[in-house]
């Protein structure tokens, strides 16, 4: 434990004795509650598997800010919609792309 989270715990103990004892009894009741689930729902141990036990100790914590993900989107819509500009396009330089399509979507 923290040297500051000690003091912070030992102040709020040391107050509820001496100003306000309502504290005590709501520090009691949180206590109490959290026993009363401990006994009621399954330890963690059962709900993790041998894997996910190694995965939580072996692995550390993220240091970037970034979330890789893929996702398959049904693009068959989009690609007609690309087609049929693209043969109504006036010139042809001009060609719409699904990153065009995506980006205009997305704006």
């Amino acid at each position: 434990m923290i040297v500051t989270e000690f003091a912070f715990y030992a102040s709020v103990l040391l107050y509820s004795f001496f100003f306000d004892s309502r504290l005590i009894a709501i520090y009691a009741s949180i206590i109490g509650l959290y026993y009363c689930l401990y006994l009621v729902l399954p330890s963690g141990g059962r709900l993790n598997s041998l894997r996910r036990k190694l995965q939580i100790a072996s692995w550390s914590n993220p240091r970037e800010g970034t979330i890789h993900a893929s996702r398959k989107v049904d693009c068959t819509a989009a690609n007609e919609y690309i087609a049929s500009k693209n043969k109504s396009a006036k010139s042809p330089g001009e060609k719409v792309t699904l990153t065009h399509v995506v980006t205009k979507a997305i704006a």
